[in-house]
């Protein structure tokens, strides 16, 4: 799901297609058009921060976010918070257009099977 300058956007449901592996430093993801991997690192008990070391996209390699980490119903949430300088770094506004003024991502994982 995604907020946009405090407007909640439609989620976009992956149906079964894409997926995360976790170990206990690394991370992956694949989709039916992306590939990401990487490494994390946990800030505090509720925080991780992660670096992108593999992506089929380029001006994501060497991102590095921070998360936070909440549990609901059983499911894994991953919830980033990017302010529009932030965002303005890794995307810069193109001529004639405005940034939001900031961007929530929550990415919802459940068990693979449940």
């Amino acid at each position: 799901m995604k907020i946009v300058n405090g407007t909640r956007l439609v989620p976009q449901p992956s149906n079964g297609e894409s997926f995360a592996e976790f170990g206990p430093t690394t991370w992956s993801s694949t989709g039916p058009n992306f590939r990401s991997a990487g490494t994390y690192r946990w800030i505090d008990d509720q925080t991780i921060e992660t670096t992108i070391i593999e992506s089929n996209l380029a001006i994501q390699l060497g991102m590095v976010s921070r998360k936070r980490v909440e549990f609901d119903q059983g499911k894994l949430q991953l919830i980033v918070e990017q302010t529009a300088a932030e965002l303005a770094k890794i995307m810069p506004p193109s001529a004639g257009t405005s940034q939001q003024t900031d961007i929530v991502v929550i990415t919802r994982f459940a068990r693979a099977g449940s």
